[in-house]
């Protein structure tokens, strides 16, 4: 199994950088819609507009509705759940964990699970009770690898100017305890950080992919990661285990 993954695409109407984001959303689809081998599954991990209003989701699902993978959408910290689940009505998944867009999905090799980390009083990730809970009941299975998709990491990021980016450490790690208990061949993705990183905490891999809005990244060691636009694809091998790959874009202009 092939899944594509982007994130933070900040889609914004009536500033400078707007059409510059528009420009590398569509080359983001124009290039997963070319892969040799298509991908099953495309997830954009949140931050999918910048403001929460219907003309940016407007704007975002006219392009990212060119997908020709199914695609899967959770919100970031500047996503509006009701506008998200308007704009995106199948990708938003099935309302499985109330007033959350939260759920998960099997596939042949793997699990799927698509976490809502977003706060209503803050840009920081959260897990209430109840969203621990679906999680959970989630990730209780046996026989299939795991891919957590998320938008708010709940691991620091040390190249990121503030690395931890979840309101409380211990909320944090509740989310590894779930996995810890119930998972093997287990990766954790996320985006909110606007850099990438890979590491490994037990059993379980990490990853952060970087904003495909190139004007919001910041920091010197990302080096030509800041102005060059990029996907991640993740196969999934037969026996379940998971590899990343980090995809250049070509952006027009």
């Amino acid at each position: 199994m092939l899944i594509a993954h982007l994130s933070d695409s900040h889609i914004s109407l009536g500033g400078p950088t707007d059409q510059e984001r528009l420009t590398v959303l569509d080359a983001c689809v124009a290039a997963i819609n070319d892969l040799e081998s298509p991908p099953d599954l495309v997830v954009h991990t949140g931050d999918v507009v910048h403001n929460g209003t219907a003309a940016e989701y407007a704007a975002a699902s006219g392009i990212l509705g060119k997908l020709k993978a199914p695609l899967r959408v959770i919100p970031g910290n500047k996503d509006t759940r009701s506008g998200l689940r308007q704009a995106f009505e199948k990708a938003s998944g099935p309302r499985e964990c109330d007033g959350f867009v939260q759920f998960a999905e099997d596939f042949e090799r793997i699990r799927c699970i698509f976490l809502d980390t977003k706060s209503d009083t803050s840009n920081k990730g959260i897990m209430c009770a109840d969203r621990i809970a679906h999680f959970e009941q989630s990730a209780a299975h046996s026989g299939l690898a795991t891919l957590v998709f998320m938008h708010h990491p709940p691991f620091d990021v040390w190249t990121a100017p503030e690395p931890f980016q979840f309101e409380e450490r211990c909320n944090a790690d509740q989310v590894f305890a779930t996995l810890e208990k119930h998972s093997a061949r287990t990766m954790l993705v996320a985006g909110h950080i606007h850099r990438p990183w890979a590491e490994r905490r037990g059993e379980i891999e990490l990853r952060s992919v970087t904003a495909l809005a190139r004007d919001l990244r910041k920091g010197e060691e990302l080096a030509e990661m800041a102005s060059e636009g990029f996907y991640v694809l993740y196969r999934i091998e037969a026996g379940g285990d998971i590899t990343s790959e980090l995809r250049r874009l070509q952006v027009p202009g």
